[in-house]
């Protein structure tokens, strides 16, 4: 009886929800489904509802609406569909009707069920009541075992952090002495002759102060490899130009994913190539720290600033542009990479003026263009970004 109810139940739910998809389509379905943005419907809903039916669906999952109480719908829509409400609250009616007979009898089966049931518990409480009694007898027993034995051990902690003082400061005053030592080492090395022949090194000394900033930039790589990243067509595509010509320059507005895709090629090429190592670079001026042969993949962030054009910045480059050019794109024994991100309105302002050979179309990813608009990476961007407690 309660499985044919309920499927009349549905039957009605449904007729009304096709009586409604009559009268509510197109922009007339945006209209309602904005009314409940963010409340409760998720901009994932937002996309994914095309019909009226799929709205009555994500409506019931969060429970907003139920078979038979629509009244939070009606509320919302009242001011620009009162026929759609009409038909809403007369099916509602119905509904309700049916689903009083099934709770009249719902409850007699209920009531006969607790009523048998109520001497079994009764039993069984008492039983279990008892076994309950001799657990917690044993339990207590237990915790006094246990409160012993974590006495003996607190006191054998003692003594073992009595132990790791004294050894400490013994590996202190060791690390003392051999610093000591090898400061004096280096006092006495003679600076060797660089020589170039098919079978020695290359690779040139790097300057001191490049190297805390290396440093600085394999921690920020660390960091941003444990958040998670999707290989979109934008990073496979800069892959392909940095093989190609050493040189990429990624070009995008806000949140494109410039920087985030900037810094995984940091990563691939200095952890899966093996290349060289990464260097960010704050400045422009650093720049003249850089020399061939370095072993280095060299990375700025949004040249030339964040907003407007910083003149200063475009005036330091073109002084080194020639420099950059044989670091970057000339031929080398060992080679250089370049990376840089730039913000499009930077960019398009600085188009009509001659930036060397680097900011060429050949070497340029612009996330902005429709070829970097897929769809289908879009909605797996906002599925991988998605937090952890959304539903």
């Amino acid at each position: 009886m309660e499985s044919n109810v309920n499927a009349e139940l549905k039957d009605l739910h449904n007729k009304m929800v096709c009586n409604i998809s009559t009268e509510i389509f197109g922009d007339q379905l945006e209209k309602v489904k904005f009314l409940f943005k963010d409340n409760p419907l998720t901009p994932f809903d937002m996309f994914q509802i095309k019909n009226i039916e799929t709205l009555f669906e994500r409506l019931m999952n969060y429970e907003t609406i139920d078979y038979g109480n629509y009244q939070k719908f009606v509320t919302a829509i009242s001011c620009i569909h009162p026929r759609v409400c009409s038909i809403v609250q007369r099916h509602a009616e119905k509904i309700n009707k049916l689903q009083g007979n099934l709770d009249d009898q719902a409850r007699q089966e209920v009531m006969s069920a607790n009523i048998s049931g109520i001497s079994i518990r009764q039993a069984t409480s008492i039983s279990f009541i008892r076994d309950r009694q001799e657990d917690m007898a044993k339990l207590i027993s237990l915790i006094f075992d246990r409160q012993e034995d974590m006495a003996k051990k607190i006191s054998d902690v003692s003594t073992r952090q009595e132990d790791l003082a004294t050894n400490i400061t013994d590996i202190y005053n060791i690390l003392k002495d051999k610093a000591r030592d090898i400061h004096n080492f280096k006092g006495e090395l003679v600076p060797a002759k660089n020589v170039t022949t098919a079978n020695t090194s290359h690779t040139k000394k790097i300057h001191p102060d490049l190297e805390l900033m290396i440093e600085t930039t394999k921690a920020k790589i660390r960091k941003e490899k444990e958040k998670k990243f999707y290989h979109t067509k934008g990073f496979c595509d800069a892959k392909v130009k940095l093989q190609k010509n050493r040189v990429v320059v990624i070009m995008g507005n806000t949140g494109d994913g410039k920087t985030a895709i900037a810094v995984q090629l940091l990563h691939w090429l200095s952890q899966e190539k093996g290349v060289g190592q990464p260097l960010q670079l704050h400045k422009i001026k650093k720049l003249d720290l850089l020399a061939p042969n370095l072993k280095l993949i060299t990375f700025i962030d949004d040249i030339f600033g964040e907003i407007d054009v910083f003149k200063k910045d475009v005036q330091e480059w073109n002084k080194r542009v020639s420099d950059v050019e044989t670091l970057f794109l000339d031929e080398q024994t060992v080679t250089n990479f370049l990376l840089i991100t730039v913000r499009n309105e930077v960019f398009n302002s600085l188009e009509k003026r001659y930036m060397g050979r680097i900011f060429t179309r050949d070497n340029l990813i612009d996330l902005s263009s429709d070829t970097y608009k897929v769809e289908e990476e879009k909605k797996i961007l906002l599925e991988l970004y998605k937090p952890e407690n959304f539903s």
